[in-house]
């Protein structure tokens, strides 16, 4: 119904005070059966929103590209903290968050540490929706996706993790020691 849209997510949570799920899914499919696919205008939006950042020539959008590159890899998401070292040289890290977590083209999730020394009640969690993820894919090549993702295994597993000898940063750590 809403294809993890936040927008649709929205509209869909104010139907749902005045009508029943069963009647809301029976709209949405006889809109469907008669032509009226909403969720391709949707895509369209999200497919010029990256279309515009990958053909500017900004440094803005040139680091928010590198950061949605990012992120289609991340599948389950990653903290602002996580993000930044991994991409250590985008500017403006925050403000690229923001951007395109207004654009709906970032979701942001809440979750609680499960470490104990975690003096933090939540952190945000920021992902990319899969459909967004898999565009973004398709226009990586497969130089840059394999050098997306050494660089993320980098992060996680340490620099020399391919020759057997994983070394975990202390985030990963924390998850294994406490699991």
């Amino acid at each position: 119904l809403s294809s993890g849209n936040p927008i649709k997510l929205d509209q869909l949570l104010d139907r749902l005070r005045f009508h029943s799920l069963d009647e809301i899914t029976k709209q949405e499919f006889q809109q469907v059966s008669a032509g009226g696919d909403n969720n391709k205008s949707i895509t369209q939006h999200f497919e010029y929103l990256i279309k515009d950042i990958i053909d500017s020539k900004n440094d803005f959008d040139s680091d928010s590209l590198k950061i949605l590159k990012c992120l289609c890899f991340l599948t389950l998401g990653e903290t602002i903290r996580n993000i930044n070292r991994i991409n250590p040289k985008v500017k403006n890290l925050a403000g690229i968050l923001s951007r395109l977590t207004l654009d709906g083209i970032v979701n942001v999730k809440k979750e609680t540490p499960i470490f104990l020394s975690s003096s933090e009640d939540e952190v945000n969690i920021f992902e990319l929706n899969a459909l967004i993820a898999t565009h973004i894919k398709a226009v990586i090549t497969p130089n840059n996706a394999n050098q997306i993702l050494k660089t993320c295994i980098d992060f996680y597993f340490g620099k020399n993790w391919f020759s057997g000898k994983p070394k975990l940063n202390k985030e990963s750590k924390e998850i294994f020691r406490f699991n």
